[in-house]
């Protein structure tokens, strides 16, 4: 039932609070969680090695690939404006689209996923083929689950949880890149133009994430998210149980990969 006054400041604040509660609850239950520790510790260190860390980056982006239709849910809904916004904007920069509605292929996640993956020797027929590991399929039926359900709270709160863990991974994943593949991404004195230019565009795709979904996404979604629990009485606790949901979700996929 929709609230029939304005929230008040405190309302509002409390409501903020109890959301960076629950995601801060789950988020230090994931990374401290034996599997993520154990492999992101690999990955930082170079231990996982070069072939080793391909075929983690393969897994990442095969359980990925229902990823969008989260945000295609929020989109399409229209009880809350704010978080249909927040959901469009992000949704706009994954696929490279301007506020015109208009594309722009180099500017699309998944072009920037492919100029790293193929800078580091990952052809994209190698991930098309890729059988998935017990944790890549158990992360992507979780997804589908939530997906065919499509209860807005539930995927909002996977959202908020997904977008907040990314930049801690992904920085972890850049320490991995730049320890094994550091002539491939590393600049030098000697790289040339074209080198150095080669070596930008294989960076941006983890580098990007790890700033933008910081300062942008993540904060954008939990605004929205604090007003949207303001005018449902059930919001607060179906996203609770959304960010539990992602964070069980992300867990079984690292602890799937050993």
């Amino acid at each position: 039932m929709a609230a029939s006054f304005e929230s008040s400041a405190s309302e509002i604040a409390d409501a903020r609070v109890v959301l960076l509660e629950a995601f801060r609850k789950e988020f230090f239950n994931f990374f401290g969680d034996e599997a993520v520790t154990k492999i992101l510790d690999s990955i930082e260190s170079g231990e996982i090695g070069r072939e080793g860390l391909k075929s983690f980056f393969i897994q990442q982006i095969v359980a990925t690939r229902s990823f969008l239709s989260l945000f295609e849910i929020l989109v399409e809904q229209k009880q809350f404006p704010e978080l249909q916004a927040a959901a469009a904007s992000n949704l706009r920069d994954e696929t490279g689209m301007d506020v015109e509605g208009n594309y722009h292929v180099e500017l699309a996640h998944s072009t920037w996923r492919k100029n790293f993956y193929q800078h580091i020797g990952i052809a994209e027929e190698r991930i098309d083929h890729a059988a998935s590991t017990p944790g890549t399929k158990a992360y992507f039926d979780a997804i589908a689950e939530l997906v065919s359900e499509g209860d807005i709270g539930k995927v909002a709160g996977a959202l908020l949880f997904f977008e907040g863990i990314i930049p801690r991974q992904f920085n972890s994943f850049k320490k991995g890149r730049d320890t094994l593949f550091r002539e491939e991404c590393v600049d030098t004195d000697g790289d040339d133009a074209v080198q150095r230019e080669a070596k930008q565009k294989a960076r941006l795709y983890l580098d990007d994430h790890i700033v933008h979904d910081a300062q942008c996404h993540f904060p954008d979604l939990l605004n929205a998210l604090v007003i949207a629990t303001q005018s449902s009485e059930t919001m607060l606790e179906k996203v609770k149980l959304g960010i539990a949901l992602a964070k069980d979700a992300r867990k079984k996929f690292y602890q799937g990969q050993e």
